[in-house]
């Protein structure tokens, strides 16, 4: 008989009855298509620092600024992006920043003083 056995599970499979066919019993280990191991995902890009502070301006434009802590934002920017970003902290701080003080700016211009209104728990934590 031409029959392979599974390494995970035992099951035995005619090697010309796979898809697509085997044309000799393999060397070493060999896994049926249910236990065969699944390739992982290709690896995700990090975003550029123009697609955080993108990000950064849509997450805060209409947030609660008093109830927002950076690592808030830096966990709302990894569920978007799908990547761990540790090695993005200082772009994601200066987009807050940049944010806040744009916020501030826009404040100050409009009620004529120079009072940070609205800017919370994500000064600096």
């Amino acid at each position: 008989e031409r029959s392979v056995l599974c390494d995970g599970c035992d099951a035995a499979y005619h090697i010309f009855c796979l898809k697509p066919p085997m044309k000799s019993i393999p060397d070493g280990d060999w896994f049926c298509p249910k236990c065969k191991p699944k390739p992982e995902p290709p690896a995700k890009d990090a975003p550029t620092a123009a697609q955080i502070r993108q990000q950064v301006r849509k997450l805060l434009k209409n947030a609660d600024l008093d109830n927002l802590s950076r690592k808030k934002v830096r966990q709302e920017l990894q569920d978007t992006f799908g990547v761990k970003l540790d090695d993005q902290k200082k772009c994601i701080n200066e987009a807050i920043d940049d944010f806040l003080q744009q916020l501030s700016d826009n404040s100050s211009q409009s009620s004529g003083h120079s009072e940070d209104q609205g800017a919370g728990k994500a000064k600096r934590k």
